[in-house]
């Protein structure tokens, strides 16, 4: 039974488009005893041991905990109170233990956990959770990770980023089964991951879950417990011993055999795990997309690359149907940007381009107000731009004039064939020459550009965002790249832009900064670029290949920016969109795309005192697949 996630898209600058499917909550198993690693005096969840800083016990079953390779690497616990996530037994992704100070510069740093009280020589099931949603993000885009192993070969790594928060205990885990030794112990090792390079991880664990004994009587590597759900399965056919269990029978017809299932902790009963319309036996849990029937998916997870399409969706071997995106989208269920262009998949079909092409994808620099190419005179403007010769242009309603501040003038560069080998082919008219104020040295420590936009909305906040770059200027010392400090005129500056000699950008992403600012009372707006004074370098000047103005905040551009779950119902409980203050809109309600019978509601207020608005709903009385859309209906 297909069980999908929600797909936001946006139609145009009026209209936004979702698309929700129902969730799936994965079961736990049952267990004999579950630690909560909490901080001191913190609360315990329902049904779990309280384990302060990695100690407990239930009576028999008991758990130790130490920091591995001392160096600096401490026992610590946080108590984040309700700031880590919700769903399933919140209580536990409130706190955690870690151990401060494990980094990836220190490989053999992490937790060591021994588990006593044990049945000897038999086999338990372990689950271990970690996140944290309140660390820092990490610098390099790693998610924190550690390898877990029990020194026989079983384990798995986990790892977490800083979001979405957990929904459920099926989020965020490592599942595997480990056997006791003849004392009835298991230790396990958590270090610090070693090929992602983040310099700051950290070996976390909120909670850990130990199972019943594994037992098995008649010896055939499936436990007496597995083979009960078989034989409880259905009571009319002829399995109904253990013995009649088989390990290389396939009880359910999904191309896994029982011992596979058992293995890889699948339910042996159900073809599909996971709902996410795929046999268990071809989520072969590679990591790589071979075929149809080898999909590299990970069995127990609907959505193995996280991009909220389903694995049973996904289908890479066949092309991207543009009449049917969210039925064939082409995409790598491994992959969450399949054509990597840096937009995740579902955003491409929710924006209708191609998560197969990399060239084909929504560009947000369509939707600029006005977008300023500072060339010199003659020299090409890049397609669509307009162009700003010395710093002065028009689009016909928005105008720019450029002026040098402090004792500077204002100089272009066109370095024709110097700056256009760059990685960003797209944009080389861009990065081929720019408008400069020569002689704004950091000696001169309030010298620069100043830059006037007129024609814009009055009393109206936009964002802004400039770029500059010239590898052709002399190099400057090592650590020390030319460096100006923007912002509004006359105020503290925003935002620093800085580039050095090299490398070439490339992309847009590269040599630029966004910050916002407020237009007066006649739609100006006068913004300062300065040459930064505390660069040790003698010889700066402040440079600006391009402008662009950004739709104004709290704009008429309707996007979809948050939705929230029902985690019980399975639905979708409110939507969050971008909104201007004084307008109304409505919210719609499809099964198929091809019409929009009725309104699900036509007269929501935009919020007043934010330029988001979010709408509650019960949509618990819908069918699986609805799609959803936000539109303006008046100001």
């Amino acid at each position: 039974m297909i069980s999908p996630l929600p797909i936001s898209a946006s139609l145009s600058n009026r209209i936004a488009l979702l698309l929700l499917l129902s969730p799936l909550a994965l079961a736990s198993s049952s267990a004999v005893t579950r630690f909560d690693f909490n901080a001191v005096g913190s609360p315990t969840q329902d049904g779990w041991i309280a384990a302060d800083l990695g100690t407990g016990s239930d009576g028999t079953v008991s758990i130790s905990t130490i920091a591995l390779d001392g160096f600096d690497v401490t026992l610590d616990s946080r108590d984040r109170i309700d700031t880590a996530g919700g769903g399933d037994e919140p209580a536990m992704w409130n706190d955690f233990i870690f151990a401060n100070t494990s980094f990836a510069s220190a490989p053999d740093t992490g937790l060591q956990i021994t588990i006593t009280g044990l049945t000897p020589d038999i086999p338990h099931q372990i689950t271990l959770w970690a996140f944290d949603d309140a660390s820092n993000t990490q610098i390099d885009g790693f998610s924190r990770a550690a390898d877990w192993s029990d020194g026989a070969g079983n384990g798995g790594r986990l790892s977490f980023g800083d979001g979405p928060d957990p929904a459920s205990l099926s989020d965020y885990r490592v599942v595997f089964i480990s056997t006791a030794d003849a004392d009835g112990s298991i230790v396990l090792t958590g270090l610090v991951s070693s090929v992602d390079p983040s310099s700051s991880h950290n070996v976390f664990l909120n909670g850990l879950e130990i199972s019943d004994p594994l037992f098995d009587l008649d010896m055939d590597g499936l436990p007496d417990s597995f083979e009960q759900l078989i034989i409880d399965a259905d009571p009319d056919d002829a399995i109904s011993t253990i013995e009649d269990v088989l390990p290389g029978d396939d009880f359910d017809s999904d191309a896994s055999t029982n011992l596979n299932e058992f293995e890889r902790l699948t339910d042996p009963t159900d073809n599909d795990s996971d709902g996410d319309n795929l046999f268990d036996g071809y989520e072969d849990g590679g990591g790589e997309w071979v075929s149809a029937t080898e999909t590299g998916t990970d069995p127990l997870l609907p959505d193995t690359d996280g991009d909220t399409l389903l694995d049973g969706v996904e289908n890479h071997d066949l092309a991207y149907d543009p009449g049917n995106p969210t039925g064939q989208p082409g995409t790598d269920p491994n992959l969450p940007d399949t054509d990597g262009d840096g937009i995740l998949d579902a955003s491409e079909l929710a924006d209708g381009t191609d998560p197969t092409d990399p060239d084909d994808f929504f560009d947000p620099l369509d939707l600029a107000v006005v977008k300023f190419d500072f060339n010199a005179p003659g020299s090409a403007t890049q397609a669509g731009w307009f162009a700003a010769d010395l710093g002065n242009g028009t689009d016909g309603t928005v105008s720019i004039s450029t002026l040098a501040i402090g004792g500077v003038s204002v100089d272009t560069r066109d370095r024709m064939g110097t700056n256009t080998d760059t990685g960003d082919v797209d944009h080389n008219d861009l990065w081929r020459d720019f408008v400069f104020a020569n002689g704004s040295f950091d000696s001169a420590p309030d010298s620069g550009l100043q830059i006037t936009l007129s024609g814009l909305q009055a009393s109206t906040t936009y964002p802004i965002t400039i770029w500059a770059f010239d590898e052709s200027s002399n190099a400057q010392p090592a650590g020390s790249p030319r460096k100006a400090d923007w912002g509004p005129a006359g105020e503290e500056a925003l935002a620093s832009l800085s580039f050095p000699s090299s490398p070439d950008p490339a992309s847009l992403d590269d040599y630029m900064v966004t910050f916002e600012v407020s237009t007066d009372a006649s739609g100006q707006v006068v913004i300062d670029g300065i040459v930064t004074a505390d660069n040790p370098s003698t010889s700066h000047n402040v440079f600006v290949n391009a402008l662009l103005v950004g739709q104004p905040t709290g704009s008429t551009v309707i996007r979809i920016t948050a939705l929230d779950l029902d985690p019980e119902a399975g639905k979708v409980s409110s939507i969050t969109w971008t909104s201007t203050p004084g307008k109304i809109y409505a919210i719609d309600q499809s099964t198929d795309l091809a019409g929009w019978p009725g309104d699900l509601d036509d007269g929501v207020p935009a919020a007043e005192d934010a330029d988001q608005t979010t709408y509650e709903f019960d949509a618990s009385g819908v069918g699986p697949r609805v799609y959803y859309r936000v539109r303006e209906v008046s100001n």
